[in-house]
């Protein structure tokens, strides 16, 4: 991940104080038997999308809803849903129009939304992650990082940092892989030319992601 890390030192230059705010992103939530889930998003941006999660308490991803919910509900149910259905852009752009100033108001369908943009369970048992996840969340520090954050098949740890035209993600945690396996998506909106897992060429499907098999797993992918 050093590589990455590296990559977003142009992007920290962007403006003044990102950094800064970055690192104090990082928000905890502790359950009562002591389990936590922290979840990190780079910049200022990110840092107030994490602020607005839950001050409590453990999160959990959900399965899709048997619907697939409405997209044109204007509402943070239709982030949710816009994302589940793989229309990332008008996902982010309604998250836009409901957090202006990226300010978003704390509420469970926000968080639900939230969860949903860095993981999900599909229809078909499949885990989905980073569908949701905005480039500048993962190219500027600290990157995306969640931890302890709660699957119907375990507990899944994820990292996620691009930089140029790279993308490293590392998945790790409890969890079982689901038969239908874990689907890795690149932040980056442009195809994926190149990707690899655990350092080995990977099928990329739809020029858009990945399926890996076992944890933990290092994904690399090149656009």
């Amino acid at each position: 991940m050093t590589g990455a890390r590296g990559g977003t030192a142009g992007a920290r230059s962007q403006g003044p104080g990102v950094g800064t705010l970055a690192v104090l992103l990082c928000l905890t939530l502790a359950s009562t038997a002591g389990a936590q889930t922290r979840v990190s998003l780079g910049g200022a941006g990110g840092a107030r999308y994490a602020a607005a999660l839950p001050p409590g308490g453990v999160l959990r991803i959900r399965a899709a809803a048997e619907n697939g919910g409405d997209t044109a509900l204007r509402s943070w149910r239709g982030v949710s849903a816009l994302v589940r259905q793989g229309e990332k852009a008008r996902a982010i752009a309604l998250a836009d129009s409901l957090a202006p100033g990226g300010r978003p108001r704390r509420s469970g369908d926000f968080t639900r939304a939230l969860l949903d943009m860095l993981a999900y369970v599909r229809g078909d048992g499949a885990l989905v992650v980073g569908a949701g996840v905005r480039e500048l969340w993962a190219n500027l520090e600290p990157g995306v990082r969640v931890a302890g954050l709660r699957t119907p098949e375990g507990t899944l740890e994820l990292s996620m940092f691009a930089g140029g035209r790279r993308v490293k993600v590392h998945l790790g945690g409890s969890m079982e892989v689901p038969a239908a396996g874990i689907v890795v998506h690149s932040p980056y909106d442009s195809p994926v030319l190149t990707a690899t897992v655990d350092g080995k060429p990977a099928e990329i499907v739809d020029r858009r992601y990945v399926v890996i098999r076992s944890l933990p797993a290092d994904v690399a992918f090149g656009h």
